[in-house]
């Protein structure tokens, strides 16, 4: 059962000027990149990954997951995540991928970034 996902709050200053009110502006996690696996392993990579896309989708605080296939590089897998909090995140990550996945990366490109709704 998936439950509710509430975005981490903070209260920030919306403008520079010190007299300007703080409002509270809901953040969430993302994690967004790309992934460089063996030649001839990114079919294997991104079906062996299901599993922990299927867990990911059902963890409180994921609002989204996702390992697919690139559509122009046949060595490439593009990651995104997108997370209602930083503890949310590390809550499913644990150890990150298993060693039979990990072995199969050559080189990742991956990072996390903290994100706010425009406002105005």
């Amino acid at each position: 059962m998936v439950g509710f996902v509430m975005p981490v709050s903070r209260l920030v200053r919306v403008s520079a000027l010190p007299f300007c009110r703080l409002t509270l502006v809901s953040f969430m996690i993302i994690v967004a990149g790309k992934l460089y696996i063996k030649p001839g392993q990114r079919d294997a990579f991104v079906s062996k990954s299901a599993e922990a896309v299927r867990l990911a989708r059902q963890s409180s605080g994921c609002i989204d997951f996702a390992v697919d296939a690139d559509s122009v590089d046949p060595d490439r897998v593009n990651v995104y995540e997108a997370w209602a909090s930083l503890e949310a995140l590390h809550a499913f990550r644990g150890a990150g991928p298993g060693d039979d996945l990990s072995a199969l990366i050559v080189r990742a490109e991956v990072k996390e970034y903290e994100a706010a709704p425009r406002t105005g």
